[in-house]
Formats: C-alpha cells, structure tokens, sequence
C-alpha cells in the first residue's frame, strides 16, 4: 500500500484498530475520497467480519467494494459474499483479469447476486490496469476480444 500510496502521490494512513481508524478518519477529513484496504485474512473466520464491523465506520457516505479475483472459484466467491453481506457491500471489484482466460466463475457469481461492478484490474501498473467495469468490456472479456 506504501507504494501505491507513494505512485499515486496519496496520503496514507495505516490503522490497527477502531481509535487509529478514527483518528486517521479525522487526518482525511479534508479528503474527496478516501481508500480503505483492509488486511487479506482468512474470509470463514466470523470474528474477521465483526472486527471490520467495529473498526469501520459505515455511513450513508461510505461507499464499499468488495474485491474478488477472476482466478477464483464460484463456490469461493459465493462464500466471500455471502460471509461479507453482513457489510454494506455496493458493488465488487474483479481483479487478476491478465491471470486467466475463463471468466464463466465470475460472470455466474455476478448473474446469481444481482452485485454490480465498479472496476476491473488487469496487471499491476498503477492507475493504467484499473479500469471502470461496463457491459462492453465483459463482452469483450468472454469472446477473446482486446483485453479492454
């Protein structure tokens, strides 16, 4: 996160719990928008979930995405959701799109939960492989098109 923090010439705050959560908070008031990036743990753990609970603050201003990897499977995915839901989840990211060339996992998952996508990643060259999600670029995705 230092890194891409430091190429995208953004502030960065790491917290470790509710008080640094609220403390940075209030150091990015002055913030259009702020990214939080919570730490990679084993999804099946419920006490994960209500710890993001307690240290997150979710307003009517807060806007959430939930992270998937093309590479994953459909029961996984499924999972992940279904575990997360607790959460305000707007909408999903789909990242490692340059990892495979099948997306039937993905696309099932999103046809079943009804979740809209925000933004598609396809490499790490930060901001250049992070791209806004639309109908197109799946359609493009599914028959072998241009990446994009």
């Amino acid at each position: 996160m230092k890194t891409y923090a430091h190429i995208l010439q953004a502030p960065l705050e790491v917290c470790y719990n509710a008080d640094d959560f609220r403390a940075a908070k209030q150091r990015l008031a002055d913030c259009d928008v702020v990214f939080i990036d919570t730490a990679g743990r084993n999804f099946r753990n419920p006490h994960y979930v209500a710890e993001l609970q307690q240290t997150i603050e979710f307003d009517s201003e807060t806007e959430t995405f939930l992270v998937f990897a093309a590479t994953g499977k459909y029961n996984d995915m499924k999972a992940i959701y279904d575990r997360f839901s607790v959460l305000p989840i707007d909408r999903l990211i789909v990242t490692k799109l340059d990892e495979t060339d099948t997306y039937g996992a993905v696309v099932n998952f999103l046809l079943e939960s009804r979740v809209g996508v925000a933004y598609l990643t396809n490499g790490q060259n930060v901001p250049d492989d992070m791209v806004e999600a639309s109908a197109d670029r799946f359609v493009h995705l599914l028959f072998g098109a241009d990446r994009w």
